[in-house]
């Protein structure tokens, strides 16, 4: 009687599932997907700004230690760069959703939306791509400075050397 009642379970649960409309869950687990990228990236934000600050202090005070927090923001805007790659797996998604001939009309006009809210998301990827361009070249600048200032430093330490040798000269 136990197996009877199992396998009618069993038998109610594949029913319920082959009329469940997997284009319409897997939207759903690509909508999830996009709220979680889009946070991720709405994080690049937060990094522009902490970059602008960083590179007003370069131009006030240039220094050798902010070389890694340089590389430090550098590695996270490289990381949320490198979620391009989640979006046009979505995006391939998008398109076999549509073409998937169990995709209802509904579904269908609600894929444009989710594909103009990810073109959105690339526009803010290509402006991260932009901020870690800007901080490789704040990084250039700061090692432009350092030989710079090496090369003053090895002048003034030359410069001292032949004053002293001259001075030198003149007491004999």
């Amino acid at each position: 009687m136990t197996n009877k009642w199992t396998i009618a379970v069993l038998l109610g649960l594949v029913l319920i599932l082959a009329c469940a409309n997997p284009v319409r869950i897997g939207l759903k687990g690509l909508k999830a997907d996009i709220i979680s990228l889009s946070q991720d990236i709405k994080e690049g934000k937060h990094l522009m700004e902490q970059a602008s600050n960083l590179e007003k202090q370069i131009i006030e005070n240039p220094s050798e230690e902010l070389i890694p927090e340089i590389d430090k923001l550098k590695n996270r805007v490289r990381e949320l760069i490198l979620l391009e790659i989640r979006l046009k797996t979505i995006n391939d998604s998008l398109n076999i959703l549509e073409g998937n001939p169990r995709a209802t009309r509904p579904i269908k006009e609600e894929i444009p939306i989710i594909r103009d809210r990810i073109e959105g998301l690339f526009e803010d990827i290509v402006v991260l791509k932009g901020e870690g361009v800007r901080l490789e070249g704040l990084k250039a600048y700061l090692l432009g400075v350092k030989t710079d200032l090496k090369e003053i430093d090895t002048e003034e330490k030359l410069k001292e050397r032949i004053e002293e040798e001259e001075e030198a000269e003149r007491k004999k």
